[in-house]
């Protein structure tokens, strides 16, 4: 399976259930304003790859969950999506 595809499938999954997760680098740092009208900038295959795989997954649980329920939480989503 695609690993970008893969990545937002787990993102969609994350959000659907009220868990905050960040693209850990955004777009990219190739999508970056002052990256983007320079030279080169466009050239970056393994940071577009990259960033659109790296999810940073979340470390509190959210607002009412009990405690130690994040981890089963992010696991269930994991799970899900694989």
């Amino acid at each position: 399976a695609d690993p970008a595809a893969q990545t937002l499938a787990m993102a969609r999954h994350l959000a659907g259930r009220g868990l905050e997760h960040r693209f850990w680098y955004g777009s990219g740092v190739h999508r970056e304003p002052w990256f983007v009208s320079r030279a080169g900038a466009e050239d970056l295959p393994v940071t577009q790859a990259l960033a659109s795989r790296l999810l940073g997954i979340p470390v509190h649980a959210p607002d009412g969950a009990q405690d130690g329920s994040l981890v089963d939480l992010v696991l269930d989503a994991v799970e899900q999506v694989s």
